[in-house]
């Protein structure tokens, strides 16, 4: 049974959980699926790093950092998740050329 690319880019976005569900479903020759994948990958990520930085103790301004690059993540995720509805392949600003997943 062949899935749907645009299935599985969409559920690549919906949590870890989602992102590991599609990496396992997903054709490793679909350029598209892989795209997104990694996209999401890098978003995920990108919110264990924000994590991190809150676990810091006594870093000056955390709340405040946190704050931004966690709404720049949201932006991020929003903009990967619309994509793949719209079954575009564009890179995301800033993070589309890393490539974790060929």
């Amino acid at each position: 049974m062949k899935n749907n690319p645009k299935t599985i880019a969409v559920i690549s976005y919906l949590t870890w959980i989602g992102w590991i569900a599609a990496f396992v479903m997903r054709d490793e020759n679909d350029e598209f699926e892989t795209h997104h994948i990694n996209q999401s990958l890098i978003i995920n990520l990108g919110f264990i790093a924000i994590s991190a930085i809150w676990a810091v103790p006594g870093m000056p301004l955390k709340g405040s950092i946190h704050g931004i690059v966690w709404c720049g993540g949201m932006v991020f995720w929003c903009i990967g998740l619309v994509r793949a509805f719209k079954n575009s392949t564009q890179p995301l600003p800033l993070i589309g050329d890393l490539h974790l997943i060929n």
